[in-house]
């Protein structure tokens, strides 16, 4: 007896990885994203470089995708996390982690979540990622700002799909609306115009002429006043 699978582990898991990376991608989109740099093409560090301006302005957000369950003491995650605090001391910006699942989904609330922070975690958390850093050191204050500034989504590719079509159906974000009509609409009709330039009738008593104070491409002017 046997279990042959054609599709093969790798091929079928990195496929499953694909499609669930487009999707986030996709629902990045509609909440007002566009994608910068992605590192299948670019081959950055990063897995996916997002900005939103209308939101953040010129500041970035990095999304890195694991269509895996995550966990706090995965040292891939920890060394990945170290080097994503050393670019953010260099240069601020935002970053969203998107899980398909998490191992021990409290301790990630104390530490990604405001409301529920434990300090006892976070510095578990921060000691873990120094660890890796080696030779380089993290300020402490620096690491809480990037953890403060970190997005945790635990999603799977079903709820992927499911909240991208409640999105689609509700239009709950209209992200183009400002970019594509961002004046009033214009209106073509004729206008009439107010010329500077008046027929004179009658010429002036007196006439003066006068030398500029200041040096001008003008070597003089010319002043006419009616004096009745």
């Amino acid at each position: 007896m046997a279990f042959i699978n054609l599709e093969g582990e790798r091929e079928a898991t990195t496929q499953k990885s694909e499609e669930y990376g487009k999707k986030v991608i996709e629902l990045l989109g509609l909440k007002g994203y566009f994608l910068e740099y992605d590192s299948n093409i670019e081959g950055v560090f990063q897995d996916k470089i997002f900005r939103n301006p209308k939101v953040d302005g010129n500041k970035k957000t990095v999304v890195e995708i694991k269509d895996t369950k995550l966990s706090l003491t995965d040292l891939n995650f920890l060394v990945e996390y170290g080097k994503y605090c050393l670019l953010y001391s260099k240069e601020e910006f935002n970053l969203i982690i998107f899980a398909a699942d998490v191992s021990n989904a409290r301790k990630w609330k104390q530490i990604f979540e405001l409301t529920k922070q434990s300090e006892t975690e976070l510095k578990s958390f921060y000691t873990k990622v120094c660890g890796t850093l080696k030779e380089q050191s993290l300020n402490f204050e620096k690491f809480c700002s990037f953890v403060n500034s970190t997005d945790v989504w635990k999603t799977s590719y079903i709820k992927l799909l499911q909240t991208i079509e409640q999105i689609k159906a509700d239009n709950i974000y209209d992200s183009k609306a400002d970019y594509l009509d961002d004046t009033e609409k214009i209106v073509y009709e004729t206008e009439k115009l107010d010329s500077n330039i008046f027929l004179v009738d009658s010429y002036p008593q007196f006439l003066f002429k006068a030398k500029l104070k200041a040096k001008s491409k003008f070597n003089n002017f010319q002043y006419f006043a009616n004096f009745e």
